[in-house]
């Protein structure tokens, strides 16, 4: 997938790390890394997730496919753009930034009965 592609210009194979940034987040949002890929290990923070551990360009570049958004409120219209940032140790790519758009989902209804009444 060329939307995901890391090219380096020095040809290092090698990334260090990588950080996606949520720059319009709302509150609720989560990026996370969907499974597991081999050498890199992801945290979030604020709204950074941040991939890490030296591994091939390929890695990164599944990495970065397995980045999941999830929302804690459907807020329907509201794009969120995502910046990412690669390492190879040494500089930093220019960033490139990806849209996702939020679609409203329609949520049961919940019905909460109180807990047990004390008299």
């Amino acid at each position: 997938d060329s939307d995901s592609a890391i090219t380096d210009a020095n040809a290092a194979d090698s990334i260090a790390f990588a950080t996606l940034t949520l720059l319009n987040a709302q509150p609720g949002d989560v990026l996370a890394l969907a499974g597991a890929v081999p050498g890199i290990t992801a945290s979030f923070a604020g709204n950074v997730l941040t991939l890490t551990g030296t591994a091939t360009r390929a890695a990164y570049e599944t990495a970065i496919e397995a980045v999941r958004f999830s929302a804690a409120a459907s807020t329907p219209g509201v794009q969120r753009q995502v910046q990412v940032v690669v390492s190879d140790g040494a500089a930093l790519s220019a960033p490139a930034v990806a849209v996702i758009n939020v679609t409203a989902t329609n949520d049961a209804p919940v019905n909460s009965v109180p807990g047990a009444q004390v008299t």
